[in-house]
């Protein structure tokens, strides 16, 4: 490995390199204090270089999220530089996100300010963090500033791609898509439930995530989803009673669930659904009509000949008049003569009762097909 490495210029420090290199085996317990020496020998002789500015707003990575029953969003925090104190505004991704309530250290202690290097689980957060999201601490002023130019730049952005994405589609068959609002108690279930979405792979249906996050169902969930015509599937979080009141007036799907493989069972019914039937039609035979006999409810008896193929009671019905199809109907009823049959074949003459709107005329021709419902399955990868 030393030498592949070495081919790209990059050069362990035994040879000659200013790369370390420590080869450590966690599960053979081989390694780990040599790698412990050589970050001290680092820390020694890098130290200038690498220490944080605590004098400044802090910055920090999440690296836990989850809700907590009692406290609401929780989320444990590495602060990279600067300090946080009980108090500041808390921004990620531009946007407020709360203050903080109250700050605990690694063993469950209070604590009023986490430096560089600490990692701090934080309370105050009005929307739970996504794991990997950086933390910066800023006023609340400029924090909605910023949000609100950052929207105004996503709107612009998003005028020409959906325009041409509009062009593009045009005439093309389009994928039925199952909307979804995803509320759920920690990140690890929304990340289970995310990869179990992730295995429909059918061509006609999908499911489109409008936005996923921690925590209970709120009003802007119900808002959001009567306005697109979503559900919302919420995985190990309550809803309170004046939100569900909401979604009752406004027609909205509230799922809730405590087991994954549940919700994603109720989700494939759903995509069911609204992938439907496939209707096969299969062309049977022709009648061409040589009698008018009389109207019935909804139609007429008329007489003829099967000219090819066969008809049967139940058939679908197409009128051609002159080359040209004027209209469909059915075959309510067979007879020969007197008797009700199930069947004609070619070559015979028969009167059949017609059900449709269209008045059949002398000389007109039916195409008859016969019509199977055919459930589609669901591409599911397994």
């Amino acid at each position: 490995m030393k030498r592949e490495l070495a081919d790209l210029n990059v050069l362990p420090d035994d040879w000659g390199g200013k790369i370390m290199f420590a080869p450590i085996s966690a599960k053979q317990g081989q390694g780990i204090d040599e790698l412990l020496d050589r970050l001290i020998l680092l820390y020694e002789t890098e130290k200038e270089k690498i220490t944080a500015n605590p004098n400044r707003n802090a910055v920090g990575t999440i690296i836990e999220s989850h809700i907590d029953k009692g406290a609401g969003p929780v989320a444990t925090v590495l602060i990279q530089g600067g300090t946080l104190r009980v108090g500041d505004a808390l921004g990620v991704s531009g946007a407020f996100y709360g203050k903080v309530r109250a700050m605990r250290d690694y063993k469950g202690a209070s604590i009023k300010t986490a430096e560089p290097s600490v990692p701090a689980q934080v309370l105050g957060w009005k929307v739970a963090p996504v794991v990997g999201d950086v933390l910066e601490v800023s006023d609340i002023e400029s924090l909605e500033k910023a949000a609100k130019s950052k929207m105004r730049g996503t709107s612009l952005k998003m005028v020409g791609p959906s325009m041409k994405q509009a062009a593009q589609a045009e005439g093309a068959e389009e994928k039925k898509m199952l909307q979804i609002i995803l509320k759920a108690d920690v990140l690890g279930s929304m990340e289970a439930i995310l990869g179990m979405f992730q295995k429909v792979r059918d061509e006609k249906v999908g499911i489109s995530v409008l936005s996923k996050a921690l925590g209970s169902v709120t009003e802007a969930d119900v808002t959001r989803a009567s306005a697109s015509g979503a559900i919302i599937l919420a995985f190990g979080v309550g809803t309170q009673s004046n939100v569900e009141q909401l979604a009752r007036d406004r027609g909205v799907e509230i799922l809730s669930f405590d087991i994954i493989y549940k919700m994603f069972d109720e989700v494939l019914k759903w995509l069911d659904a609204l992938l439907g039937s496939e209707v096969i039609q299969t062309r049977t035979g022709k009648f061409e009509v040589i009698a008018l006999f009389k109207k019935i409810e909804r139609g007429q008896v008329v007489g003829g000949k099967i000219t090819d193929g066969f008809a049967e009671t139940g058939a679908k019905a197409q009128v051609w008049r002159n080359g040209e199809l004027i209209g469909e109907g059915t075959i309510k009823e067979i007879r020969i003569g007197k008797e009700v049959v199930r069947e004609v074949q070619k070559g015979n003459e028969a009167g059949l009762s017609y059900i449709g709107k269209t008045a059949v005329e002398l000389g007109d021709v039916f195409e008859l097909f016969s019509e199977e419902v055919k459930k589609q399955n669901l591409k599911i990868e397994k």
